[in-house]
């Protein structure tokens, strides 16, 4: 397959998974210290965050050491931020964590875990 071809199937993979997280960030949930999706009374971050993976190997078979999330407010600074990675039938494939420092954060799963990106049907976010 040529570069060409792998660009656009990496560009294509990105813009399904962008929309997908998208559509996660948006569900409504109620606030608290556990915090998941977007809500004006969650504890240091309402607006919606911007989850990618860290991939670390070439197609056919790309696997993911962990996830980046962007768009961190800064009032969420110290917190820890906690990353689940589940296939479709909810299997746990990955989990990790980190302490926010910034608003872009890097997370390596716990383990040294690799799942395959196409396996990867859930990414669940946790700050507290």
């Amino acid at each position: 397959m040529s570069k060409k071809r792998y660009l656009a199937a990496f560009g294509a993979a990105g813009l399904v998974f962008a929309g997908v997280f998208g559509a996660a960030a948006s569900l409504n949930v109620a606030g608290g210290a556990v915090q998941s999706g977007s809500d004006d009374s969650l504890k240091c971050d309402a607006r919606v965050v911007i989850a990618s993976y860290l991939v670390d190997a070439e197609p056919p078979d790309p696997i993911s050491s962990g996830v980046r999330i962007t768009d961190i407010n800064d009032r969420c600074e110290g917190e820890e931020l906690f990353v689940h990675v589940l296939d479709g039938d909810e299997n746990s494939l990955a989990r990790g964590s980190s302490t926010i420092t910034a608003p872009e954060t890097s997370i390596s799963y716990d383990g040294g875990a690799t799942p395959k990106v196409a396996a990867i049907e859930e990414v669940l976010l946790t700050i507290d």
